[in-house]
């Protein structure tokens, strides 16, 4: 019965440590998707300035009308 107990003692050992390897990948992961995050939302700001820039040049050439 001894060998039993160090049998489930090494897998219970193993499973942690796979487990602490998952958590590692998924918090690597999810940093990666911030990143991506981040950098969306600045091409979409970018975006909408290059719009709004448009949308000024269409409307008033010369810049007059804006205080």
């Amino acid at each position: 019965m001894a060998g039993s107990g160090k049998g489930q003692a090494s897998a219970l050992a193993a499973l942690a440590t796979r487990r602490l390897a998952l958590v590692g990948d998924a918090s690597a992961l999810t940093a990666e998707v911030l990143r991506l995050n981040q950098k969306l939302a600045g091409i979409e700001m970018e975006v909408l300035r290059l719009q709004l820039e448009i949308g000024r040049g269409r409307r008033h050439p010369t810049g007059a009308g804006f205080a």
